[in-house]
């Protein structure tokens, strides 16, 4: 898994990248200017004298010196700006060394302790700088270039703009071609100037400023969502209170229901027994009497007496709402006073028709 700092690295190396990129597509004039802006001055050593090359973007065809005494309006210009020494490219030795790429991420660390063993001189005895050339991720290496100049040849001349208060904030030189700069710098930082931090403040103004907004930019609508969501509450409050309402009112609706089929069943059943007692009235003959009458379900029960029992069958078998007729035990003969007044007594069960029977 990738770690943090190596994360970091690659998108320093990107940065440096794209940055070398468009310097390298803008003209002469700006690119020795890009570095620093346009509030840089351009200094150039020489075998005898600094002198001034460019102010910003303007350059100095007189190249007026730094260092002599009738040099006072060249210092004044160069003063307040940033100042960038060059370095004729015969002052520097350059070497390429090859190291572990795993030691990326802690180069200058690594350079200052192996400084000796990689060049002649110790960390004390040069300035120095480096730069990556290549990454070699089959080999695990990375191949760097030192630039080295030995501090016995620069030191004089440091002392010298730093005794005028123009000591440099970058020491770096032409490729040997004289045309790109070297984006590297030899100085320490700790012998560099403060930088002015004024610009450094607007940006980091700027950036949180850009930061705020995209962060606003971001949740506004995830604001506009809440509000829109709670606007919408009271709607689904009340919407919801309705559906309870409508639910309690369906239930009551289907109580309603079960209660009216309910009496409705019982109403039926009512009737039912009504229309049996109506019809039995009809068809039995005077002399047959019903003395017990039930009905389950769909069975009727009758018990009672009659002068002939096998007669009051086939009366109900003749009915319109009772079939299937049959005797649930013996018929008993019950004497009477004389012979035309004896009876019999049955004990007589029958089906109720369905109503497609009728």
């Amino acid at each position: 898994m990738v770690g943090l700092r190596e994360v970091g690295g690659r998108l320093r190396r990107f940065g440096v990248w794209w940055r070398n990129e468009l310097i390298g597509l803008m003209p002469d004039w700006m690119r020795l200017g890009a570095p620093f802006g346009q509030s840089s001055a351009w200094l150039v050593l020489d075998e005898r004298d600094i002198r001034l090359v460019q102010l910003g973007t303007k350059p100095c065809p007189q190249a007026p010196s730094l260092t002599h005494p009738d040099g006072d309006k060249a210092r004044q210009q160069v003063t307040p700006l940033k100042r960038v020494l060059l370095l004729p490219p015969e002052r520097v030795l350059r070497r390429r060394v090859a190291l572990p790429l795993a030691v990326e991420n802690n180069l200058p660390d690594v350079i200052r302790y192996e400084l000796d063993r990689l060049t002649p001189y110790r960390e004390d005895q040069v300035y120095y700088a480096y730069r990556v050339m290549e990454r070699d991720v089959v080999g695990q290496q990375i191949h760097l270039e030192l630039l080295l100049c030995p501090r016995a040849d620069l030191d004089p001349w440091l002392e010298e703009l730093n005794s005028h208060g123009l000591g440099p904030a970058q020491i770096t030189l032409r490729e040997a071609d004289g045309d790109a700069i070297l984006d590297v710098n030899l100085l320490p930082k700790a012998q560099r100037p403060r930088a002015w931090r004024i610009p450094q403040l607007i940006n980091s103004a700027l950036l949180v400023v850009a930061l705020v907004l995209l962060g606003l930019w971001l949740l506004l609508p995830l604001y506009q969502l809440n509000a829109q969501v709670k606007a919408l509450e009271p709607q689904l409050e009340a919407a919801h209170a309705e559906a309870k309402e409508a639910q309690a009112l369906r239930k009551k609706l289907e109580q309603l229901g079960d209660d009216i089929s309910y009496l409705a069943q019982k109403h039926r059943g009512e009737v039912k027994k009504l229309d049996i007692l109506h019809e039995l009235t009809l068809i039995l003959p005077d002399d047959t009497w019903i003395q017990q009458l039930q009905i389950q379900g769909k069975e009727v029960l009758l018990q009672g007496e009659s002068s002939a029992a096998a007669t009051v069958v086939q009366l109900l078998e003749g009915s319109p709402l009772l079939h299937r007729v049959r005797f649930r035990s013996p018929v008993v003969r019950v004497a009477g006073t004389d012979a035309d007044t004896d009876t019999e007594r049955f004990h007589l069960s029958a089906e109720l028709r369905q109503e497609s029977e009728g």
